[in-house]
């Protein structure tokens, strides 16, 4: 027991471009010698997708595929800097070389394989490693499902496929907030077993309920600093586009 209390818990991030999950991918930085970080992949959601030329579809609020290499290269400005304070920080050429593009045209489009889709897939299929995988999800699922359908689709026939489905779902924890399109529920959650964590509850109360929501709590991320800098973070997005 004590050893897994000390062990990291290792984890693939999945994200859209919402300016909440910018936030969230700048503050995780700050935390990630807590983690072992295999991979980044920037996918899309219900609420936020690059559009597609060739069908007709707009893009709908999107930010582009640069903000995380930017925000990892602001990090690199401070990472001597972290490494005095905390062991384990990984370093910003680590994570600039596992940042991948996923499925990003459209909410729920899983049919194309990706540069974010198959390094999810190869990565699922060469794991060695015995502690649970954490992927998560802070936009939709559509890029795991394409990785987990392309398994399926070259190993779903074959002798060992009953042991690669195994190995996959007894190992792996989708972590989902908000279920951001419709790709779990039409296709993971029919054909594979894998453990869910549905994280709704937190997000309401700090997002969309945040003014219902007990003062005790929100005055502690209400201060003008706050929104200052988030101003600031904004514009430099947009200028870097």
């Amino acid at each position: 027991m004590i050893k897994q209390l000390n062990e990291k818990a290792r984890t693939i991030i999945t994200t859209d471009g919402e300016v909440d999950d910018m936030n969230s991918f700048l503050r995780y930085l700050l935390y990630s010698n807590e983690f072992d970080t295999e991979g980044i992949i920037l996918t899309s959601s219900v609420y936020h997708y690059a559009g597609d030329d060739e069908k007709g579809i707009k893009p709908e609020r999107w930010t582009g595929e640069k903000w995380i290499p930017y925000l990892i290269s602001e990090y690199g400005k401070v990472y001597d800097h972290l490494k005095v304070h905390g062991e384990g920080y990984p370093t910003p050429e680590y994570l600039q070389s596992i940042y991948h593009v996923g499925n990003i045209s459209f909410k729920g489009e899983y049919e194309q394989e990706t540069d974010g889709s198959r390094f999810l897939e190869n990565y699922l299929l060469e794991d060695t490693d015995e502690r649970p995988l954490y992927i998560q999800t802070w936009g939709g699922t559509n890029t795991t499902a394409r990785a987990l359908r392309s398994i399926e689709e070259k190993y779903g026939h074959s002798p060992e496929w009953s042991t690669i489905k195994k190995r996959i779902e007894e190992k792996v924890v989708i972590y989902i907030i908000l279920d951001q399109d419709d790709t779990y529920s039409e296709y993971i959650a029919k054909k594979w077993h894998i453990k869910v964590i549905n994280d709704k509850f937190n997000f309401w109360y700090f997002a969309y309920l945040w003014k219902y929501t007990n003062y005790n709590l929100t005055r502690k991320l209400n201060h003008d600093w706050q929104k200052n800098w988030l101003i600031i973070l904004v514009h430099s997005w947009q200028t870097m586009l």
